[in-house]
């Protein structure tokens, strides 16, 4: 007996299966689902469409005699997912949600520059989560899962908008003492605020319309700060990033 790899929703299993196999069975974890008539002419077609729904499942086709008794089963090999079943629908700063197409029945699993938000089920061929609106830059990427590996992955890239002001550059920091500092940097043709994130998190930490701030602090602590530039149509890139020691 010759099985064919199986993929998810394909629909038949197909193969070939030895003259001697009078009637076969399908075992999906273990159960028996169904006992099948062979055809003949040694070929071999099972819709398993309704029966092998994840991935994860464990099936096994089973081929009989006449009395029914076992002569030879073969474990069916679900085909892995390939990039081609991912896609990942593009992203601004405008738009607040990761969607895309997956396969049905594949477990998918969402990550923001590297940090894993949610798992989840595809179950009409389509994902959407709300991932809130993410800063440009901001790397999305979706995994699809096959056995316990996540074995599909993609990335992209959160844009900016067109008409956003250019990244700031130029960040310095002066005036450091134990508890008080200031950062300044480029100012940004055509931005009408700045916005800090502090620490490498996403979440701004303050706005302001200058290109300065004054930062206070305590003896030794560090801190890092990145600078996106922002105006009525939407935000820059982030800037690279300083580090802030207080002496």
């Amino acid at each position: 007996m010759t099985l064919d790899k199986y993929k998810i929703n394909a629909g038949y299993i197909r193969g070939t299966i030895d003259l001697s196999v009078m009637k076969a069975k399908l075992l999906v974890n273990g159960v028996d689902t169904k006992t099948i008539p062979t055809v003949g002419d040694g070929s071999f077609t099972y819709y398993a469409n309704d029966k092998i729904l994840s991935p994860l499942d464990i099936a096994v086709m089973v081929g009989m005699d006449s009395k029914s008794v076992e002569i030879v089963r073969r474990t069916i090999i679900l085909d892995n997912w390939t990039d081609a079943d991912l896609t990942i629908d593009p992203m601004t700063t405008a738009n607040a949600y990761l969607s895309g197409t997956a396969p049905i029945g594949s477990t998918v699993r969402y990550s923001i520059n590297g940090v894993t938000k949610t798992l989840g089920t595809v179950t009409d061929g389509t994902y959407k989560w709300s991932s809130g609106v993410q800063p440009a830059g901001n790397i999305m990427k979706v995994e699809l899962r096959e056995g316990s590996i996540y074995n599909v992955s993609k990335e992209i890239t959160v844009q900016t908008i067109a008409g956003a002001p250019t990244t700031p550059t130029g960040l310095t920091l002066s005036s450091v003492t134990a508890t008080t500092a200031k950062l300044t940097w480029t100012a940004v043709a055509g931005a009408t605020s700045y916005k800090l994130y502090q620490n490498g998190y996403d979440t701004v930490w303050k706005t302001v319309t200058t290109n300065s701030v004054d930062l206070t602090g305590t003896t030794g602590s560090t801190w890092t700060y990145r600078i996106a530039a922002t105006n009525a149509v939407g935000d820059s890139y982030r800037s690279n990033s300083i580090s802030l020691t207080y002496l």
